[in-house]
């Protein structure tokens, strides 16, 4: 492919973008391949270089985003897409590839209406885009939060505690739901089934009264989990723990399946290219099995029947 493309990672980082970023540009060859430093931002301020696949292959492994990251709300603002879309031309950038979760994606829809020739590629750990079972990131952040959901086990176990993890998710609970499957977990609480605070703390002291330890998982935001351990422990007698599992769930290598996710995602991203197929954003089924929607599609709500199922099959897992 002789024309230039540029790529660009926005939002929350995750764990295969530099996977990503590296097999691009080796399907591409990387003569034509540009990278902008910081996303969005880095766009507007034409932070934008030779892609050096070396130093690529060298890091595709790593966790995080060699190409680095940024919020940038100042995207919304059409003169400041302009002057995005004019640093591109100006280096005669034809395409761009944006690898980021639906805001990111959402902002490469908005650019294309400055004339530059898109392709979203779904990457966030939440798993929260529409019309795709994977994005970018979910597979290894589901291991870093099962195997840390195992450590608290172990240590509530000891103490004989009631422990609450948060896992981030936003308003999907895939992360949560998921994770929990083969983890020990006793009781969930997600968005799409939340439970009441009163009805949390019930069910989690009932159940510590029948075992020695309690481990339920929550997804952020839903409540104030130290606030809520106090309450139980008030309440109950029985010790109680909260853990925010925070940003070590970004962190990490990328796991053998998110590497193969984001292979296919590379190859069907060249294959798009080269057929001058743009405007659109990648989605995969379970079996990597890669389509592209058109990209205004992003703003959609993701339908969560999967993780409906799921927590369905965690219940009765657990005799519920």
């Amino acid at each position: 492919m002789n024309k230039k493309v540029a790529i660009l990672t926005s939002g929350g980082d995750a764990p295969g973008m530099n996977n990503f970023i590296y097999e691009l540009t080796r399907l591409l060859s990387q003569d034509n391949v540009f990278v902008v430093e910081e996303g969005y931002k880095g766009l507007v301020k034409n932070n934008i270089k030779k892609a050096d696949i070396d130093l690529f292959e060298e890091r595709r492994f790593n966790g995080g985003t060699i190409i680095y990251s940024a919020r940038y709300p100042e995207f919304k603002d059409k003169e400041v897409r302009q002057k995005a879309a004019s640093n591109l031309k100006q280096r005669e950038i034809e395409y761009l590839v944006v690898v980021g979760g639906d805001g990111s994606i959402t902002g490469a829809d908005l650019l294309s209406e400055e004339g530059i020739k898109v392709i979203g590629v779904p990457a966030t750990i939440d798993n929260d885009i529409f019309g795709t079972e994977l994005t970018i990131g979910f597979q290894t952040a589901l291991e870093t939060i099962s195997n840390a959901l195992g450590n608290i086990k172990d240590t509530s176990e000891s103490h004989g505690r009631i422990s609450i993890v948060e896992v981030m998710g936003r308003e999907c609970g895939d992360l949560a739901v998921n994770s929990s499957l083969g983890a020990q977990v006793d009781l969930i609480s997600i968005p799409e089934n939340k439970i009441t605070e009163q009805e949390l703390i019930e069910k989690s002291i009932e159940l510590r009264n029948n075992k020695r330890s309690v481990l339920v998982v929550v997804t952020e935001g839903m409540y104030d989990v130290h606030n809520l351990a106090k309450q139980i422990e008030e309440k109950s007698g029985f010790e109680s723990r909260a853990t925010v599992l925070g940003h070590i769930q970004r962190g990490g290598w990328a796991s053998d399946s998110e590497m193969q996710l984001t292979k296919a995602f590379a190859e069907k991203t060249t294959e798009l290219l080269k057929e001058n197929k743009t405007n659109l954003y990648l989605v995969s089924d379970l079996e990597l099995n890669i389509e592209a929607l058109p990209i205004d599609q992003i703003t959609k709500p993701k339908e969560n029947t999967t993780t409906l199922s799921n927590l369905e099959l965690f219940e009765r897992l657990n005799g519920r």
